[in-house]
């Protein structure tokens, strides 16, 4: 009798044997099963690319893909998209690094801007003498107050004498106080006695006439500090008085549109040589033209007894606002608002400017080697001012204060001497104002017995050039050339 389900028993090697052979079966099947599935992926994914290629706009794909197309054809445009994909690729690459690069251009924005678009700069006026030594006896009486003793009073001459001529880097005038007994006076606070001696208006300027209408003189120039002592100036934004006149007068600093002799600024400035300290010197005056909002511009020296014109030439300097995407240090340039990201300095109270930055450089520096600050050279702040004992100090080290060095020229420049180095750059709106002195000698019969300079500022044209600095590649370039 046979059992259908009886099965012998199998001797181990056999039942071996038998797995083996179901395994591989099993693989077999999956192997099988496997390359028709990829098969069909296959023909599915050309099926695919077949119909994208019917409808893409890509150049060559329709071709590499066409059914109909063997395999020569296939090759050919295959190495063509290629080499179109590896040179858009690369020029892509060589794009961003043009943009990356930050490469700037100047270029002339306006060759007509008319000039009462912009202020008329600021005038700032000091006597080469800047002390009125009429008023030495009254100085005494006022700040030594019952001192007698000659020693000491021969010695405030002296040192008051010294501020005569004073000026930033000009510090060597103290060297002869070196050997002096300074205590005797170290009690006096020397800035109020050059304030009280300085000139007044009406003792340097009269005769001032602004576009054709003659103005007092003492309405329209303020008396202010500067790092050639205190002058008086004309237009200016640089002191209290000044911000508060613009505030109630919308339109100053004021403006003019016209151009040419006498279309401004005259006015005649007096040299009063009689109530000088000094006679050593060359007399006249210093004349400082500025933008407004500007702390300080090295004057120019325009001597006694002549009738000087200055013409002026303006022009803008600005970068747009796509720079901003670079650094301060690639462009050279600082906007008004960004300094304080990149800890330039500025004058306390003072928008950013190069002139600015670099009057708190060289105030920073006075602190450093006399841990003081001259401060009739500079705005108030709260800063410990220079006494009378510090002056010595001032004119030890006057060779530092003398030379300042340019942020990377020593690359370039072989420095002689050890001075400031100042991190400044310029600021990224920038109004300069082209100077042209011209001085004629006044002939005694036309003087008489009197010292003076006339003054006539003006510009010399009724227009302006404008510049732009500006990317050369800009993310608008980076986005427009490889669409061409």
């Amino acid at each position: 009798m046979a059992y259908p389900d009886f099965r012998p028993a199998q001797p181990e090697a056999i039942r071996r044997l038998n797995q083996k052979y179901s395994h591989r079966d099993s693989q077999n099947r999956s192997c099988a099963s496997r390359k028709e599935y990829l098969l069909k992926l296959k023909d599915d994914l050309l099926e695919l690319l077949a119909a994208f290629s019917e409808k893409t706009t890509v150049h060559g794909m329709g071709r590499l893909f066409n059914r109909n197309a063997n395999k020569y054809e296939r090759l050919f445009w295959l190495l063509t998209l290629s080499l179109a994909v590896f040179g858009t690729t690369y020029v892509c690459i060589f794009l961003s690094d043009r943009f990356n690069a930050g490469n700037l251009q100047s270029i002339v924005d306006d060759t007509g801007a008319p000039v009462y678009k912009i202020p008329f700069p600021t005038i700032t006026i000091c006597n080469v003498n800047r002390l009125n030594w009429q008023r030495i006896d009254e100085a005494k009486e006022r700040f030594l107050p019952g001192v007698t003793d000659n020693e000491t009073l021969n010695l405030f001459e002296l040192v008051i004498g010294r501020y005569d001529r004073i000026e930033f880097a000009y510090f060597d005038l103290f060297a002869p106080l070196e050997n002096q007994t300074l205590q005797l006076v170290a009690n006096v606070n020397f800035s109020l006695v050059y304030e009280f001696m300085a000139w007044n208006c009406d003792e340097l300027l009269e005769d001032c006439v602004w576009r054709h209408r003659e103005m007092n003189c003492c309405d329209i120039f303020l008396k202010r500090r500067s790092k050639s002592g205190i002058c008086w100036s004309f237009n200016s934004l640089e002191t209290e008085e000044g911000r508060e006149r613009q505030k109630n007068d919308a339109k100053y600093p004021w403006r003019t549109g016209s151009a040419g002799p006498q279309s401004a600024l005259t006015v005649k400035v007096l040299i009063n040589r009689e109530n000088h300290y000094s006679s050593e010197v060359e007399k006249g005056i210093l004349v400082m033209v500025s933008e407004p909002k500007v702390w300080h511009r090295e004057p120019f020296f325009i001597p006694e007894n002549t009738d000087t014109t200055v013409g002026i030439d303006p022009t803008i300097y600005f970068y747009d606002e796509n720079t901003r995407s670079l650094t301060s240090a690639q462009r050279q340039c600082v906007f008004h608002d960004e300094h304080h990201l990149h800890d330039f300095k500025v004058l306390e109270g003072f928008d950013y400017m190069i002139e600015n930055c670099h009057a708190e450089c060289h105030r920073g520096y006075l602190e450093k080697y006399c841990n003081c600050t001259m401060d009739i050279l500079f705005p108030p702040g709260q800063y410990k001012p220079c006494r009378v004992t510090d002056l010595v100090c001032l004119a030890r080290n006057n060779d530092y204060f003398r030379y300042t060095h340019q942020e990377g020229a020593d690359e370039y420049v072989r420095q002689t001497h050890t001075g400031m180095k100042c991190k400044c750059f310029n600021n990224c709106y920038s109004l300069q104002y082209m100077t042209y002195v011209r001085p004629t000698f006044l002939p005694p019969d036309v003087r008489g017995n009197k010292s003076y300079v006339d003054l006539d500022i003006h510009f010399r044209s009724e227009t302006m050039m404008v510049y732009c600095t500006n990317l050369v590649f800009s993310w608008i370039d980076l986005m427009d050339k490889p669409m061409r």
